[in-house]
């Protein structure tokens, strides 16, 4: 059953994918997605084992209701604060070039230099795996820190958690089976799409690959404009005349 949950939440990236432009290489997109389905897979483990933890630590509410407090505040909670501390590893690894820690660019230092050159089709064959497995370990590092930091929340608050939860849940009181099929299906399923897609945007590379492009015409742009004599040196002279003759000045005359 939590096969088929994985299978079918994470279809909906393949719409995202579809719709967003530009478009990520095949192989660099299952890169990306990749790191949540290893998220995905290490979150359920961790909500069952901390589930039966609060069930017997408080003794109160079953373990479907438990999961329910855990999934939740993963959804509502543990990503925005995973969100967080991602964004903070972004910060420092733009500002001190920390190349290798650019999610989503699987790049070498050497073939990272030259990003702008590269079609999105030419990506995939400089993909470094070593980067990829370094890259996951850190998105695995920031989701346990986030998790255990609002589990200890949860731990703190769970008399009153639990008695919410037993309130919503309350709906299918004599229907187990129902409880059991919404809290491990309906419900994932829903909030897994929307947080799939959030987490997404945030590890894809293309805004920084995007960005490099960009910088790249410009650059491009502004050598162009520059004329320069045989010896490489910039004519000065003659910039500052196509300056005035652009901007609508009268052309000076140097006979005089």
């Amino acid at each position: 059953m939590q096969a088929l949950l994985g299978i079918l939440s994470f279809s909906s990236l393949l719409l995202k994918r579809r719709w967003e432009v530009p478009k990520r290489a095949w192989k660099i997109f299952l890169l990306d997605i990749s790191k949540q389905a290893a998220q995905a897979f290490w979150a359920h483990t961790m909500n069952v084992i901390l589930a039966v933890y609060l069930k017997l630590a408080v003794n109160k509410g079953n373990g479907c209701e438990w999961y329910f407090v855990n999934f939740s505040s993963d959804i509502f909670i543990v990503l925005a604060l995973t969100l967080m501390i991602f964004q903070l590893v972004d910060y420092f690894a733009t500002k001190y070039d920390i190349l290798v820690l650019k999610s989503g660019v699987y790049l070498n230092m050497h073939d990272a230099q030259y990003i702008y050159r590269y079609t999105y089709k030419d990506l995939e064959k400089h993909i470094n795996y070593k980067i990829y497995f370094l890259q996951l370990f850190v998105w695995l590092m920031i989701f346990t820190i986030a998790k255990l930091c609002v589990f200890w929340l949860v731990y703190e608050n769970a008399e009153v958690l639990i008695n919410g939860a037993i309130y919503i849940l309350s709906v299918f009181k004599g229907h187990a089976n129902m409880e059991l099929f919404f809290i491990m299906m309906i419900y994932p399923f829903i909030l897994n799409c929307m947080q799939y897609w959030v987490q997404d945007h945030f590890l894809k590379g293309t805004e920084y690959i995007e960005e490099a492009k960009r910088n790249s015409r410009k650059s491009m742009q502004e050598t162009e404009t520059l004329h320069i004599m045989q010896n490489g040196f910039i004519d000065f002279q003659k910039n500052r005349d196509e300056y005035r003759k652009n901007r609508g000045f009268p052309e000076r005359d140097l006979s005089a």
